[in-house]
């Protein structure tokens, strides 16, 4: 992640950039987990609305791997198919976690 690209991206410094960041990371985190509990649940709407969130915040923040597997899921379940999503779902947190390990040292 280029946080001096993101930051001119948005009209930010660098550090605005890092602090918007780190919400997006906290946030989806505990989004991720409301997403996959939803699935379990067989709640389409609720998976296909926190799908949706995830992928705007990412698609803001240039998380394009992110709001790419967002998408899938948000048009899967919009649907009404909860089927098979894990693949998706892991993809966004294995990218989460890329993301954590790049900013370690920011």
């Amino acid at each position: 992640m280029d946080l001096s690209t993101l930051a001119g991206d948005l009209g930010l410094d660098e550090e605005g950039a890092l602090h918007l960041v780190r919400t997006f990371l906290k946030s989806t985190t505990q989004d991720l987990r409301a997403l996959e509990q939803a699935l379990t649940d067989r709640d389409a709407e609720a998976a296909a609305r926190l799908a949706h969130h995830i992928k705007g915040a990412a698609t803001n923040l240039e998380l394009t791997a992110i709001a790419k597997a967002a998408l899938a899921v948000e048009r899967r379940t919009a649907g009404g198919d909860l089927g098979g999503l894990g693949q998706q779902v892991a993809a966004m947190r294995k990218e989460l976690k890329t993301i954590q390990a790049e900013l370690g040292s920011a």
